[in-house]
């Protein structure tokens, strides 16, 4: 009878492909026509399901893709693993299990399993099985696969792991099936597996996982790193606006929160973002919290300190630009790439329109008063000094122009000269230096010498001279707002130790 079967079956023959060819013995085609009979049949007459065919597929192989469970458990001899079946790889690294990812075969992956598979095994391209269910989204097998432990953290060949997958294609069901399993895939590095999700969602722009894992209570808005970074900060570095506007959205307090440093999201937007960044952050304010005027300078966001008492207008204008220079940033591996001045300067534009200040109120009428308070000369506070180091001196200073006779850098702009040659006058200068600065300044070396002048003392009779002529530098040309803005606070700083004194 057997034999009859055999001749009917034409084992010789595999999808018109002659045997030997192929490498396929009388087994693999038993089992590519799901004869169980002949199957039983070769078995027991010594047939190994162990052998593989010219491309590594074994029987087993050939009767999963064939979705044939009864032939499976026949090869499968008492329910024992066949080793080469669950542990051997054919010619492109996948095992059984690989070709077991279809919901539509459940009971086979649920049958390798329970056989002895090796549930994280990957292939040549570092895949594994679980890899597999998330691109073709099989709900059941996923949820079978890691339910019985397997690793959503192996990379692939490409560092692809099967929960970036998941952001990466925007599996949302998927996802739910591991955050239900969260006791089985939460690691030493990510106790709290909702929040570690969350913020690589942000990271991986997956704005879709972020609002299903917000909307669903799987986690808050304002969790927060190591560092303390919200969602919404790893939203601003990454330069992703529909995040930001999303997570302002759900919850306005998110707009509030602060990194271990004290850095706000607008301390972010004013260092890591762009000019778009910086709008879109000032929209989400005015939305949940009401326009400047309502807030005054007290409860204006943007005038909140960090911890080194920086506001977001003073960071956005003390961050170098371009110069390589280690900042000790909390990201120095980041390229800001917040690009020139011009960029700069509409990031300050935007921030001076929402009422944004250099320094927290009241912050400079009390440096000010601890700095004049026993002498008749004032140090400039230290923060001052440093950022009109930095903006006395933007912009080029001089231009070359070549004339009939040769002559070569002639000064374009007077407007530093001017403001030194009344600095040096204002200063608390004796000796050779005092004749000898003015000198230095007219021969054209006023940018060299402004970090020197800066660590002189002012006569505090001539510190409303020196904010006058402060006042027409930053009036000399519309790139000088950010000066502009000192001068003011200066001012009304000024004005207000008077009053005091009087």
């Amino acid at each position: 009878t057997i034999l009859v079967l055999i001749k009917d079956l034409n084992i010789l023959c595999w999808e018109q492909f002659h045997l030997p060819t192929v490498g396929a013995s009388a087994l693999h085609t038993a089992v590519w026509e799901g004869s169980f009979a002949v199957v039983t049949f070769l078995l027991e007459a010594g047939q190994s399901a162990d052998t593989g065919d010219d491309s590594g597929m074994t029987p087993l192989m050939t009767a999963v893709t064939h979705f044939n469970l009864v032939t499976m458990r026949c090869v499968f001899r008492n329910n024992l693993a066949v080793r080469r079946n669950t542990v051997m790889d054919a010619s492109d690294g996948k095992t059984a299990l690989h070709f077991t990812t279809n919901d539509d075969i459940y009971e086979v992956t649920k049958l390798l399993l329970g056989c002895g598979a090796d549930i994280d095994a990957q292939d040549k391209n570092g895949k594994t099985a679980l890899h597999y269910c998330v691109e073709e989204d099989s709900l059941l097998v996923t949820n079978l696969l890691v339910s019985r432990g397997a690793q959503i953290d192996l990379e692939d060949g490409n560092g692809i792991t099967p929960l970036a997958l998941v952001l990466l294609r925007r599996r949302l069901n998927v996802l739910q099936i591991f955050m239900n399993h969260h006791q089985m895939v939460a690691t030493a590095f990510r106790h709290d597996f909702a929040t570690a999700v969350l913020l690589q969602a942000v990271d991986y722009q997956a704005d879709e996982v972020v609002r299903f894992i917000v909307e669903n209570e799987y986690a808050v808005a304002t969790v927060c790193n190591a560092v303390g970074e919200t969602p919404i900060h790893r939203a601003i570095i990454g330069r992703n606006p529909q995040i930001m506007e999303l997570l302002a959205d759900l919850d306005p307090d998110t707009l509030l929160a602060t990194t271990l440093a004290g850095a706000s999201p607008a301390h972010y937007a004013a260092r890591y973002g762009s000019q778009r960044e910086v709008e879109t952050l000032l929209q989400c304010l005015t939305r949940a919290f009401g326009d400047r005027e309502a807030l005054g300078d007290v409860a204006n966001p943007l005038n909140a300190a960090d911890r080194r008492g920086l506001t977001s207008l003073y960071v956005t204008g003390t961050t170098q630009l371009s110069s390589g220079e280690n900042m000790n940033l909390i990201h120095d591996e980041i390229n800001a790439d917040i690009g020139s001045l011009t960029t700069r300067d509409a990031k300050v534009q935007l921030l001076l329109r929402f009422g944004a200040r250099l320094f927290p109120p009241n912050f400079l009428a009390h440096e000010l008063a601890s700095a004049a308070s026993t002498s008749s000369t004032v140090l400039l506070p230290l923060k001052i000094r440093r950022c009109l180091a930095l903006w006395l001196v933007e912009g080029p200073a001089q231009s070359h122009e070549a004339g009939l006779q040769g002559e070569a850098w002639v000064a374009t702009d007077t407007s530093l000269t001017v403001l030194c040659m009344h600095w040096v006058v204002s200063v608390a200068l004796r000796g050779p230096s005092a004749n000898l600065l003015p000198i230095l300044i007219s021969a054209g070396y006023a940018h060299e010498l402004v970090p020197l002048l800066l660590e002189l003392p002012l006569h505090r009779s001539q510190i409303p001279s020196v904010l006058h002529q402060l006042e027409l530098f930053a009036r000399g040309r519309p790139s000088r707002a950010l000066a502009l803005q000192l001068h003011d606070e200066l001012l009304e700083a000024w004005e207000s130790l008077l009053a005091t004194l009087m």
